[in-house]
């Protein structure tokens, strides 16, 4: 089996779809300068797949749920050929087998690991709201 093969087989997975938008820096009218998200995305519709890492909370808080409370973490894997960096943020549609956008995830990614077959990051999601 070749890596091209393999990289098929990952993407063939990749049913839901991102858009990315990177942080640029400006230059305000006092000559500072200011880090800002760029409204503009840098890719639209990336072919990508979200998972959930689930591991259980060791020395949970009085407040917990249960008494087995479990925590979940988001990852994304995307193409090999995929622009993205930490800092990066996204927008992912999970998409349903019909095509229809079942829910959307948002949130700024993590160190993206590269592999010959794809790209796997962690997407720290704002539970403030």
């Amino acid at each position: 089996m070749t890596i091209d093969m393999v990289r098929k087989a990952f993407e063939s997975k990749m049913t839901d779809k991102s858009t990315i938008y990177r942080r640029k820096t400006i230059i305000n009218e006092d000559r500072t300068t200011s880090v800002v998200l760029n409204t503009e995305p840098i890719a639209v519709d990336v072919p990508s797949r979200i998972s959930f890492i689930r591991y259980k909370v060791e020395n949970p808080s009085d407040t917990a749920v249960d008494n087995n409370p479990i925590q979940l973490t988001p990852k994304i894997f995307f193409p090999v050929y995929t622009d993205i960096k930490a800092g990066d943020t996204v927008k992912l549609k999970r998409m349903s087998k019909e095509g229809i956008v079942m829910y959307t995830y948002e949130g700024i990614l993590g160190l993206p690991a590269y592999y010959d077959t794809h790209i796997e990051v962690k997407l720290n999601i704002d539970t403030t709201a």
